[in-house]
């Protein structure tokens, strides 16, 4: 089996702050957010 992506799921308590982190400092774009469900995906 040959792998061709990795998408890692981290959980985390605080989803608004996890989300700026990875957008303002290590320059992910969000690419969908679900507050219902309460994830994201960068």
């Amino acid at each position: 089996m040959k792998l061709t992506a990795l998408r890692p799921m981290i959980y985390t308590d605080h989803l608004e702050d996890t989300i700026r982190f990875y957008t303002d400092v290590l320059g992910f774009t969000l690419a969908g957010k679900n507050d219902d469900w309460g994830w994201a995906s960068l």
